[in-house]
């Protein structure tokens, strides 16, 4: 019943307004809280990572990180649980079931993990934000590399996919027009100015999606006092 109005907030990048105001609901921390890593290559992880989905294992996050990002030779499949002391310990169990290359992480070596790679995605200039089925994902990431170029990449079992390095506005539009026909959307999330006012946040996706959001900078930005670009610009 009407808007998602946190979630059109936080993906309409300044679009739709501006948030003035905000209630933050907090939770008590969990009393055990563990993170479990595989390393191997990227497919072989992904098809680990979808099982671990299936088997309903109970997760806070399960993240594949390439090698420059994770700091390994290879990929790396982080699997964090966080709960009661007994919930952790079986879903541990239940990770040694689907696999024997399981290793827990120091608590150190834990926050280490999740702090570091959260900061390197946010150090190159462009950070890109696709979606796609979990099963799509290894022809998706084979399309990323060759079109916009070598980067730190993260991907979630379930389908998200966030890249991070240099890349022009051409190329951006290149990766939109290749992954258009599968529904994957290419979102900028941050990238220098010429690179946001050529192709916008959001380029070329789903048919229909761009009158979606022009009736929805009607109804919140009747005055159109907000400029972020959102749509790609038919002139470089």
């Amino acid at each position: 019943a009407g808007f998602d109005l946190t979630s059109l907030h936080v993906g309409g990048f300044g679009a739709f307004g501006a948030i003035a105001q905000c209630h933050v609901r907090l939770r008590a921390r969990p009393r055990a809280d563990t993170t479990w890593t595989a390393t191997g290559s990227r497919n072989d992880l992904l098809r680990l990572a979808r099982a671990l989905i299936a088997a309903r294992i109970e997760a806070a996050a399960v993240e594949l990180f390439s090698p420059d990002l994770a700091g390994s030779a290879a990929w790396t499949l982080a699997v964090r649980l966080a709960a009661g002391d007994a919930a952790v310990a079986a879903s541990g169990a239940a990770l040694q079931v689907l696999s024997g290359g399981w290793r827990e992480l120091l608590p150190e070596r834990q926050m280490l993990l999740w702090n570091s790679t959260a900061r390197l995605l946010a150090t190159p200039p462009v950070t890109l934000r696709l979606g796609a089925l979990p099963t799509d994902l290894p022809s998706v990431l084979d399309e990323l590399e060759p079109v916009v170029g070598p980067g730190l990449i993260s991907v979630g079992a379930l389908g998200h996919i966030r890249w991070a390095g240099d890349t022009g506005m051409m190329e951006l539009r290149r990766l939109r027009a290749r992954l258009a026909p599968r529904g994957v959307p290419v979102v900028l999330e941050r990238g220098p100015w010429r690179v946001r006012a050529g192709a916008g946040h959001f380029g070329a996706c789903r048919p229909g999606v761009a009158a979606l959001t022009q009736r929805l900078r009607a109804a919140f930005d009747p005055d159109e006092l907000f400029v972020t670009p959102l749509e790609e610009r038919d002139d470089p």
